[in-house]
């Protein structure tokens, strides 16, 4: 069982009055300051991750403090290290995704994944769709730059880009055909993710974008 899980129901058991969500998560949050560092990022993880339902603000300070915690204070060859980071701006756009774009180009490569898997498409597929949902058209510009700083050091974001095309066509169709020939001839600094390409391309017929 994780760890805060157990803390969360270790302090509801004990506490002679009932807790509040809120009151039960700021609590677990006090106790993973005194968590060594490997322990605190899972916990941290667990809290902004649960905060989500309860307080939004809460759960982006606390996404904000796992990603400082995991960028700054976790080993440089901690096979976690860029997962967390990855998370904790995956948590982050849920709630604030122009504040998690903000940091998206900060996240390095992950050598302990590459060639096989870049941690950072994971975010950018929740990622891109939230910050269309939040900006409309203005995102493109951002996630343009977003795509392509992934794909110059690791993976192109196809699922994360598939999540947008449909949205730009109704919009600008020019624009969207022109982003999904980007993303056909994108020649990735590592690898590409077959599967992946083969789910962005299935929404191109019916948006009749090949054409």
């Amino acid at each position: 069982m994780r760890r805060g899980l157990c803390l969360l129901l270790t302090l509801a058991c004990a506490s002679a009055q009932p807790l509040t969500p809120e009151k039960l998560l700021t609590e677990v949050h006090t106790e993973s300051q005194r968590q060594p560092v490997g322990d605190r990022v899972l916990l941290l993880y667990d809290l902004a991750t649960a905060a989500t339902a309860v307080d939004t603000a809460l759960s982006a300070n606390w996404s904000m403090e796992l990603y400082d915690l995991a960028v700054n204070q976790m080993p440089r060859d901690d096979m976690n290290r860029g997962s967390m980071a990855k998370n904790a701006l995956t948590v982050l756009s849920l709630t604030d995704p122009e504040r998690a774009a903000q940091h998206f180009l900060e996240l390095e490569p992950s050598t302990w994944h590459m060639p096989n898997e870049d941690p950072r498409i994971d975010c950018a597929r929740n990622l891109f769709p939230r910050l269309w949902d939040k900006r409309g058209k203005q995102a493109l510009p951002a996630i343009q730059r977003m795509a392509e700083f992934t794909a110059r050091t690791g993976q192109y974001p196809y699922i994360g880009i598939g999540h947008i095309l449909p949205r730009l066509a109704q919009v600008d169709r020019a624009a969207a055909r022109s982003l999904y020939l980007a993303a056909s001839w994108v020649a990735s600094g590592i690898t590409s993710r077959p599967r992946e390409f083969r789910s962005m391309m299935g929404t191109c017929p019916r948006l009749r974008l090949t054409a």
